[in-house]
Formats: C-alpha cells, structure tokens, sequence
C-alpha cells in the first residue's frame, strides 16, 4: 500500500513461530518476507499479545526484501501466534 507521500506501508499477522529451548525465557525466530521489494531498508515494527503469556518481538536483520521475526516468551508453548509487523519504507 502506498500513501500519499509515496511511502509504502506492509503488514502482516504472523501464526508461524513457535519457542523452543531450555532456558526460563524461550526464544525463537521466524521469516517474514515483505510481498514488495522497498527501495531502502524499511524500518519495522513488530508486537502482539496473548493472554497471560509475556511476549517480546523485534526485527532482525532487515533488508528491503525482509527479516527475521525475533520472539523471547516466558513460556515454551505457541502461545506467540498472535505476533504482528508493519514495515515502513520507500
């Protein structure tokens, strides 16, 4: 989707990363792949929530084809399905 300034703003709900590890925080990454090609590195943000369950999301290694979707929980379930990214970009 491209606004008005010519800016594109993608987004997307992700149901695809799930912790796993033997830690008291758990932690996993996933792909995200962006459905456009931005002209420079898009800048993301990422989040989401679950009932009684401590989620922490961040982008890692953006390029303007994508990233890795980063999640540290409190709990080793799929309780962080429910994780969320827009990407913001040119």
């Amino acid at each position: 989707n491209r606004d008005a300034s010519g800016e594109f703003i993608v987004r997307k709900q992700t149901d695809d990363i799930t912790t796993s590890g033997a830690m008291t925080f758990f932690q996993e990454s996933a792909a995200a792949t962006f459905g456009i090609t931005f002209s420079a590195t898009p800048i993301v943000l990422t989040g989401g929530c679950e009932t009684d369950v401590v989620n922490f999301t961040g982008a890692q290694a953006v390029t303007t084809t994508g990233f890795r979707l980063r999640r540290l929980s409190n709990t080793n379930t799929e309780a962080g399905n429910n994780i969320g990214w827009i990407a913001l970009g040119t």
